[in-house]
């Protein structure tokens, strides 16, 4: 019941997947991005590496495929593959897509529905967007589901620049709920190319400390 909550409240406000969230990404067009994550309870260790790949590839301007590959809500190795298409399209400010994934996460089947919710919006320091990214891992075998829901508000300070600030949250099966604060800034370095260097914070169910960097490139 309570998950069932913790799922209801997401798409209740909103909902969805990462990185392009609700935008497709276009005809033709590929994003990559991978990212480290050092983290650990106190300075005296031990230290946790945490790495994440995405790949994303626009088959048309409406279905983007793409391939998830890193760590899942409950902190196992996962692979998933999935498909995600905008739905809702009469909105005039608001995107809102669906998403459904399918890979291994410890070895097991999952199956990963998704929803998204993503707007631009405009600040007094520049143009931002807010987005709502969540999923729900899903063990065939077993029908046990972790959910998971990121809420991000972005801007771009700079136009080589962009300060993400991000509240990860989650509700891993069998275990507590988690929250956590992942502010990030993302400098463009090339034509092409961005990188990602932030930090983690666990507020509630995670008392971790991290440093994370990435690498975006759209081809």
């Amino acid at each position: 019941m309570r998950r069932a909550l913790f799922l209801l409240m997401v798409i209740g406000l909103g909902i969805g997947p990462l990185h392009a969230g609700a935008w497709p990404r276009g005809e033709g067009n590929h994003f990559f991005s991978t990212t480290m994550r050092v983290a650990a309870s106190n300075l005296d260790g031990p230290f946790f590496t945490y790495n994440t790949f995405y790949y994303e590839y626009g088959l048309n301007d409406r279905v983007t495929i793409g391939a998830d590959i890193g760590r899942a809500v409950s902190g196992e190795i996962k692979a998933i593959a999935y498909a995600r298409m905008p739905v809702f399209l009469r909105s005039e400010h608001n995107r809102y897509a669906i998403e459904f994934g399918f890979g291994t996460i410890a070895g097991n089947t999952v199956a990963r529905p998704g929803l998204s919710f993503g707007r631009g919006i405009s600040t007094p320091w520049g143009h931002g967007w807010v987005s709502i990214e969540s999923v729900a891992e899903t063990t065939v075998s077993t029908s046990q589901i972790d959910y998971k829901a990121d809420f991000t508000f972005g801007i771009d300070v700079h136009p080589k620049a962009k300060l993400i600030l991000q509240m990860q949250t989650g509700a891993p099966y069998g275990d507590p709920y988690f929250a956590r604060f992942a502010p990030s800034l993302v400098v463009k370095v090339s034509r092409k190319s961005h990188v990602e260097i932030g930090m983690t914070a666990g507020l509630v169910g995670d008392n971790q400390l991290g440093l994370k960097i990435g690498l975006w490139r759209e081809f």
